[in-house]
């Protein structure tokens, strides 16, 4: 029976998720029928210890009433007008942004670079650099590869499915989605107050959105500015849990209002690796479109 022994998440460790490395077929377990693989014992352990902590999966559908959607799309608007207008939001074709510091790792000082692209509707680029040295993964339409300096190699479905999602969440592109027919959308007027450093208490009203089996809750201010995006998730190879990122500092680029940084958190504790202030924020750079381009036509490594 080929699809009962197949293993899971074309190899890549059970624990860690369909973005890591591959684990050995030495090392497995078997949940509710299905047959996973991983990189150590101490993976295997923690994945038998609490499966459903580690098992990506669709996130249950809201069913919102017909006064919720109404509420919900009303907000949306509102955080479109905050943004830009409609024809801000709706003509964006790229947005990349870059964020950069230094960093001390073995008593050696490193430039650190972390490059976020967006192509809309779905297209996502992402280089991370320590020096010269750097890696990242692309998806252009149905295609999808990780890269190094000197290497290319095609992701498997898993893999672009979990980039995929973890991009369509991106609040601009959420409000570029908005008159999808198979977006689900919900307010039920609960409110949540944010802490922001320089800003203190921020109330917000919520608002919950499916796309592609993905809910994500964004937060929206008084002025229509969005300051949270919550959902359930990986950051990096950790198990599945409540990720917030809050936005804050926002600027006026090329029309459009964007917030220049990011604080996430993972189950209520701030992850400092993934909280970002972006250096450089552009929109619609027709250069960003050679980001894209297949593997065979575009040199890989550093190039911001």
């Amino acid at each position: 029976n080929e699809e009962k022994y197949a293993i899971q998440l074309n190899g890549a460790c059970g624990r860690m998720g369909p973005l890591s490395g591959e684990g050995t077929p030495r090392l497995f377990a078997v949940h509710d029928g299905k047959l996973y693989i991983f990189a150590s014992e101490q993976c295997k352990a923690r994945f038998e210890n609490d499966p459903t902590s580690f098992i990506d999966g669709d996130d249950p559908a809201p069913q919102p009433s017909e006064e919720e959607r109404k509420a919900g799309r009303a907000l949306l608007g509102k955080a479109v007008d905050a943004f830009a207008c409609t024809a801000g939001i709706d003509n964006l074709t790229t947005l990349r942004q870059v964020a950069t510091h230094d960093e001390e790792s073995g008593g050696k000082i490193y430039h650190v670079t972390c490059n976020i692209t967006l192509q809309f509707p779905d297209d996502v680029f992402r280089e991370d650099c320590w020096n010269d040295s750097c890696w990242g993964n692309v998806v252009a339409g149905p295609n999808a590869w990780a890269f190094s300096k000197d290497s290319h190699e095609p992701m498997n479905v898993q893999q672009r499915t979990a980039l995929v999602r973890t991009s369509g969440r991106h609040p601009i592109a959420l409000l570029r989605h908005r008159n999808d027919k198979d977006l689900i959308i919900s307010s039920t007027g609960d409110k949540k107050s944010i802490s922001v450093p320089g800003e203190g208490e921020i109330e917000l009203e919520r608002v919950t959105i499916q796309r592609a089996g993905a809910t994500t809750t964004l937060g929206i201010d008084g002025a229509g500015r969005v300051r949270l995006m919550a959902y359930r998730g990986r950051v990096g190879a950790s198990s599945i849990g409540s990720i917030e990122c809050i936005y804050s500092d926002f600027a006026n680029v090329e029309g459009v209002r964007l917030p220049r940084r990011v604080e996430v958190s993972l189950n209520g504790k701030a992850v400092p690796d993934e909280s970002m202030t972006f250096t450089d924020l552009v929109n619609n750079d027709p250069k960003d479109a050679a980001r894209f381009a297949p593997p065979s036509t575009q040199p890989a490594g550093k190039d911001n």
